[in-house]
């Protein structure tokens, strides 16, 4: 069942609403608590107010929880993109980057970089984190593959198997790293958002704005795929050109 444009819109606009809110309330809880209304004075305002600086609040709030914020909603975009368009390409609401294991490769490629030392360097661990699901999604596609075909079952099957294959190694290297190294990788496996501030979020974000861009464009044809290999075929779809995961079913 199709819902209509305005219940779209209406669902939309009371998400963006409560993310809002979740991102006030985030803004205010911590360490050190800030009162709701400093922190609408210091948005609004920005690092001053009535001509006179803020004082820590605005500082705590303006330089260290606002970037945090931005960067973990940005960050929670990209991947609700990302789970959605693999649901709609497998027809599967269970697809997601982590059950086809393009997390755990993603995080093995980061645990290895931390571990040879690459993390010393700005793009040493998101280049060996994004060529590691690079790597695992090549490697889930041929596991995956019976004859000439792909089958969305199969390929999910693999994409467990390969993601408690990379757990397993991730827990190794965890055993035996150092300690200055440990804390390191515990904090990025976690989700660490410690080193956040605006030069990183205006770095990624072309990226993900791109990448959203993109997967957007062929949003007729997802929808299209999700109703059925046939229907999509009988609607103008040449369904083994454009998803050869589709050619032999």
């Amino acid at each position: 069942m199709t819902m209509s444009l305005k219940k779209i819109i209406t669902i939309c606009s009371l998400l963006c609403c409560l993310l809002l809110l979740v991102m006030l309330a985030s803004l205010s809880l911590g360490t050190a608590k800030v009162g709701t209304g400093q922190v609408l004075r210091v948005l609004i305002h920005g690092a001053t107010y009535s001509g006179s600086p803020v004082g820590p609040e605005g500082l705590i709030i303006l330089s260290v929880r606002l970037p945090r914020i931005l960067l973990a909603g940005l960050v929670g975009a990209a991947l609700a993109v990302a789970g959605c368009s693999f649901q709609a390409l497998l027809r599967n609401p269970l697809a997601d980057p982590y059950i086809l294991g393009v997390s755990s490769g993603s995080a093995l490629g980061a645990v290895s970089a931390i571990l040879v030392g690459l993390s010393a360097t700005s793009f040493g661990m998101p280049l060996a984190s994004f060529c590691g699901a690079i790597i695992t999604v090549m490697l889930v596609f041929h596991v995956g593959k019976v004859g000439k075909g792909i089958h969305t079952n199969t390929l999910l099957l693999a994409g467990v198997i390969i993601s408690a294959f990379f757990s397993a190694i991730i827990l190794f290297l965890i055993s035996v790293a150092q300690n200055e190294d440990l804390s390191r990788i515990v904090f990025w496996l976690m989700g660490d958002f410690t080193f956040s501030n605006y030069h990183f979020i205006l770095i990624i974000l072309p990226y993900i704005v791109g990448g959203i861009w993109v997967l957007y464009s062929y949003a007729r044809w997802f929808n299209l795929i999700v109703m059925g290999e046939e229907t999509a075929v009988q609607l103008g779809i040449d369904v083994e050109k454009r998803w050869p995961i589709y050619s032999h079913h």
